[in-house]
Order: structure tokens, then sequence, then C-alpha cells
């Protein structure tokens, strides 16, 4: 995981009084926010979940 990556991810996050994070960058189309990931495209709340808690175990889902 890149060491820039959470700075990346954390500037595009609005962090809201009712205790939401909401995605400010690039969406896909059906909403979710997305960011490149050593050249791939991720989700954005798997790669925060990833950044805070490692990798996602096989099986587990991750939900926005």
């Amino acid at each position: 995981m890149s060491t820039d990556l959470p700075a990346r991810l954390y500037a595009r996050t609005e962090r809201r009084p009712n205790g939401c994070w909401a995605w400010t960058g690039s969406k896909n189309r059906k909403g979710y926010g997305q960011i490149s990931v050593a050249g791939r495209i991720q989700r954005t709340h798997r790669v925060s979940w990833s950044v805070s808690h490692g990798e996602i175990p096989e099986g587990t889902l991750v939900l926005h």
C-alpha cells in the first residue's frame, strides 16, 4: 500500500456532523466513491477499511 494513500483518501473525505464520512472525489455510475490504487480503480469504502484495519479477510463484506 502506498504511503501517500491515506493522505489521498482523507483529502477527499468530508467528515459531517452526523458522523458520516462523505466522499467528495470521483464516483462511479452507481454513486460509489472510487480511487486509483496501484493502477486499479477501487471503491473508497473498501480502501478506507484497508487503510484503517489492513487487508480485508476473505468472505468479509465491507459496506459503506
